[in-house]
């Protein structure tokens, strides 16, 4: 993911890591929301593991960041879906099953 986030910085695009913002202590659930709020685009790179944490199938306190994230992107999408739809980009890694985007 490192290396992808470095590609698109390279080539332009004002890319943010949540991997590198994590590197410094800071209020998690304000940066994530503040990403959200500016951000043009979301990038979603899901893994078996991220997907297993975003649908809540993960015990209570593990991956809770992936789950105020993921919840944060539903909230997004169930707001307005059309405009969600543009800005919200999934990336299925190969192997893995598409996130589903479940609002209800």
């Amino acid at each position: 993911m490192r290396d992808f986030w470095l590609f698109l910085r390279q080539h332009g695009v004002d890319a943010r890591l949540d991997l590198s913002a994590a590197e410094q202590p800071q209020d998690w659930t304000l940066w994530v929301g503040r990403e959200l709020r500016e951000c043009r685009f979301v990038l979603v790179v899901g893994s078996p593991e991220y997907k297993r944490r975003a649908e809540g199938d993960a015990p209570p306190g593990e991956g809770r960041g992936v789950q105020w994230e993921a919840g944060l992107i539903r909230a997004l999408l169930y707001a307005d879906q059309q405009a969600g739809r543009q800005r919200v980009v999934a990336v299925v890694l190969p192997g893995a099953i598409p996130l589903s985007c479940r609002t209800g």
